[in-house]
């Protein structure tokens, strides 16, 4: 477990984790830029509403690429199904080239 230190919005946390702490501070700062972005743009929003802000554009762009996962395995089955009807019709003769 890496306990590792990132500031956010000008808050300093202390993070548990077991991915590298190169990584969790790359998201910290990604994370920190969204945010900064969102406030700098309008002084009054608050740190909380920015951070939910933030939590909805990334759920929603999580949400879409396992969709889009999705999508690429039913492709991939499907293309893996006709490359085994291919291969079944050329090993029986019925395809040829």
């Amino acid at each position: 477990m890496n306990h590792i230190k990132v500031t956010i919005a000008g808050v300093e946390y202390k993070i548990a984790s077991d991915e590298s702490a190169s990584y969790v501070v790359e998201l910290a700062r990604e994370l920190d830029r969204d945010m900064r972005n969102l406030t700098d743009g309008n002084p009054r929003l608050s740190t909380a509403v920015a951070a939910v802000l933030c939590a909805l554009d990334r759920a929603d762009k999580a949400k879409k690429a396992l969709a889009d996962a999705d999508n690429l395995r039913v492709q991939l089955s499907k293309a893996l199904s006709e490359n085994d009807v291919l291969r079944s019709q050329i090993s029986t003769g019925q395809l040829r080239f």
